[in-house]
């Protein structure tokens, strides 16, 4: 009967946790789970500030790497700063670079209408993504060239994506490879697997009275 209900739970534990198919998925304990990118983002974009680490969160280029580097939240040591992808097309005329963020693809659409046949658009902010302290400040990415390093606001339209010298004072926004496991999948999985050590173990045979 004991090996029974723990192999039920341990087939539940790991049905329960492939099932999340949403873009963004709010983890807890602080933690947003985007699925497209298998990444794991903290919930609060500032969290250097909110944590008492810095007294507004703005940080240089080399200030922010130290921070992010020696952050452990949640149980994990591996937080990075987001990166972002250049290519580069080229034409007869010269070249175009398109870059991609890890911030940008986390953000959904702004939608933009032309406004009265012109380039120039009227653009109308989405409902907020289930993050906190967003703000129109830079932020710094983990990508650096020499005394310069990338940086932008969240979606790049009212500060482009641009190299800034490392001195500047920016956001740091931390982010790591992966997923998590919800705090009671991760409960699921402990019991689980504090059910198989019971059942796996051998028994203790009585010692005998002399």
């Amino acid at each position: 009967m004991k090996k029974l209900a723990c192999l039920q739970i341990l087939a539940a534990t790991l049905c329960w946790t492939g099932t999340a198919s949403a873009t963004l998925i709010d983890r807890g304990n602080g933690m947003i789970y985007d699925s497209n990118q298998n990444l794991t983002w903290l919930q609060d974009a500032n969290y250097a500030k909110t944590s008492g680490y810095n007294s507004d969160g703005l940080m240089s280029w080399d200030e922010a790497m130290t921070w992010v580097s020696n952050l452990t939240y949640g149980g994990y040591d591996d937080w990075r700063l987001p990166n972002l992808e250049i290519r580069t097309t080229y034409f007869d005329f010269g070249f175009i670079n398109f870059i991609t963020t890890e911030i940008w693809s986390a953000m959904p659409p702004i939608m933009c209408l032309p406004f009265l046949g012109t380039p120039i658009g009227i653009c109308q902010l989405p409902p907020p993504p289930p993050f906190t302290n967003i703000t129109s400040e830079l932020f710094w990415y983990g990508i650096d060239d020499g005394d310069l390093a990338w940086a932008s606001d969240v979606g790049g339209f009212l500060h482009p994506f641009a190299l800034y010298p490392k001195s500047e004072s920016f956001q740091a926004w931390a982010v790591r490879d992966g997923d998590v496991p919800e705090p009671h999948g991760l409960a699921l999985v402990i019991l689980g697997l504090a059910c198989m050590h019971l059942v796996t173990r051998k028994p203790v045979a009585p010692k005998q009275a002399r």
